[in-house]
């Protein structure tokens, strides 16, 4: 399932709390959206 919305925060949280479940062909894109660059 995707999920989409304008609300950064809450897509962040969800990302925090389901990344694990994310599939790998996902992983990059999420990741490139959610983590924090040092």
């Amino acid at each position: 399932m995707d999920v989409v919305g304008p609300n950064q925060h809450f897509l962040k949280e969800l990302y925090d709390a389901f990344g694990d479940y994310l599939l790998e062909y996902d992983r990059e894109a999420m990741d490139a959206s959610f983590l924090q660059k040092p």
